[in-house]
């Protein structure tokens, strides 16, 4: 796995690093990283933390176990066509997209969602100019995903 960080690399320095891990039956990924000793090289160049290596492959891991699935990653298309490409399914869609300039997935956007409170809490918002200020407000409880709540089923009294 090779890892690239610009915020911590000199002058934009790639930041190599390679973890081999055997895969044995019983044993779980995140067991087999954290038995690794390190390696002659381990010392040289910059240090990546263990913990930013091991969040690496866990989405290394998550992006090989969704895959190609449809039912969770979609082609993106232009918000015009994003209705037709619904009903459809047609490739043409996505190609018109891809020669206007969005190439992209929607990640999750058919996976059903449960209504649910959000309680009322202080968040770090970011005001300001090009949202350069960070400041901390209280944010307002609330219904996520209220539409769910709104649709009630019809037609099935006895």
């Amino acid at each position: 796995m090779g890892l690239y960080s610009p915020l911590t690399a000199p002058l934009g320095v790639p930041i190599y690093t390679y973890r081999n891990f055997p895969r044995k039956e019983g044993l779980t990924v995140e067991q087999s990283l954290a038995g690794l000793r390190a390696d002659a090289f381990a010392e040289i160049g910059i240090q990546m933390p263990n913990e930013i290596v091991t969040d690496c492959v866990r989405l290394c891991c998550t992006l090989c176990l969704i895959e190609n699935n449809p039912e969770i990653i979609s082609p993106d298309v232009l918000a015009d066509d994003r209705a037709k490409y619904e009903q459809t399914g047609d490739q043409k869609f996505v190609d018109k997209a891809h020669r206007r300039g969005k190439v992209g997935w929607d990640v999750g956007r058919h996976v059903e969602v449960m209504p649910h409170y959000r309680r009322p809490h202080m968040t770090l918002v970011w005001t300001g100019h090009g949202r350069a200020m960070p400041r901390i407000v209280p944010r307002k409880g609330s219904v996520v995903h209220r539409e769910v709540v709104e649709k009630v089923p019809m037609g099935w009294e006895g």
